[in-house]
């Protein structure tokens, strides 16, 4: 008797034997369940809304849980942080856009000056 205690508490046993008795009831309880009860939506949907809290925060993850879903038990905490990404990312957008502007009229302004001075240069050699 004492050497089959011995056997069942061997460290590998002791971990293999639960796992496997966990997963024939997994594979059991998915097999006879088609569809996904409202259980198991509802809780994917807070498997993502924990994914997306600190540390792992992002504004853009809030705009995808929003995408996903849409009528979810937290679109209310959603909406403002995807909010502030929309708001944030049309920001560096318009930047981005004003940036060029300011750029390409500083090239704009650098090829007539050059252009100007070319003229001058030309012009003095002439004379």
């Amino acid at each position: 008797m004492a050497k089959i205690s011995e056997t069942l508490q061997h460290p590998i046993l002791l971990v293999l034997i639960p796992a496997a008795l966990g997963l024939a009831g997994t594979l059991y309880s998915t097999a006879n369940k088609s569809t996904p009860t409202d259980k198991n939506v509802s809780e994917a949907e807070k498997i993502f809304w924990a994914s997306i809290q600190p540390p792992n925060e992002s504004e853009e993850k809030y705009c995808a849980y929003l995408e996903q879903y849409p009528k979810g038990e937290f679109v209310k905490l959603a909406l403002p942080n995807c909010s502030a990404a929309l708001e944030a990312k049309q920001a560096a957008e318009e930047q981005a856009t004003e940036l060029a502007q300011q750029k390409a009229e500083a090239q704009a302004a650098a090829k007539e000056a050059a252009e100007a001075a070319a003229e001058a240069a030309k012009e003095a050699a002439q004379q």
